[in-house]
């Protein structure tokens, strides 16, 4: 499967998503980060450090909590991209929003930022992130089920994708906000209007 920069933008614009974030959640944002290697469309994703933080050794996209000196959602995706993984802004061109996503258990509410990457051989983990993982996009639709319902406590979807990424010997396991927020990516994709 692969995409274009241009069918990703049209997908992103004809999908419903939240469009404000709640007011009582800690405000934040992500970077949904994608290219095209061969014939495939890939997603980057990151395994955060083993650390003590809450989110210690969980797949995510690389983003953060919105700081003061950040102007927008855009710039604090784009802020934490760089300082996570050395991501530099000209090398990506935002190709849209994907609307809000709340964490189940820590109280950030996430704006999605989808981008293109033109550089993506080039990064490099800081010590937050112990592995940058390129998925191609078909490997994560084999557990991609577009009738998931909402199956948790708080209403939020409880998604899972288990996938072994290139050049490793371990399945990893995509859950929780990233699980989301990929779901809800690919019923854009599908063109399924849906909402979180």
């Amino acid at each position: 499967m692969q995409l274009t920069p241009e069918e990703i933008s049209t997908a992103l614009a004809t999908c419903r998503w939240r469009r404000q974030r709640h007011s009582r959640c800690v405000e934040a944002a992500v970077l949904l980060p994608l290219f095209n290697r061969g014939e495939h469309t890939h997603l980057l994703v990151i395994e955060k450090a083993r650390d003590e933080s809450r989110h210690a050794g969980q797949m995510a996209f690389p983003g953060g909590k919105r700081e003061s000196s950040d102007g927008s959602a855009l710039q604090t995706a784009l802020r934490e991209a760089r300082e996570e993984i050395n991501l530099q802004q000209e090398a990506v061109q935002v190709l849209g929003e994907a609307g809000y996503f709340r964490t189940m258990t820590s109280r950030f509410d996430a704006a999605v930022i989808v981008g293109w990457l033109l550089q993506p051989a080039s990064l490099q983990a800081n010590q937050e992130v112990r592995n940058i993982f390129h998925i191609p996009l078909e490997a994560l639709l084999m557990d991609f089920n577009p009738s998931l319902n909402t199956c948790t406590r708080s209403g939020l979807l409880n998604a899972h994708y288990h996938v072994q990424p290139r050049d490793t010997a371990r399945t990893i396991c995509v859950w929780g906000l990233t699980a989301r927020i990929l779901h809800h990516f690919f019923m854009a994709l599908y063109r399924i209007p849906d909402g979180d």
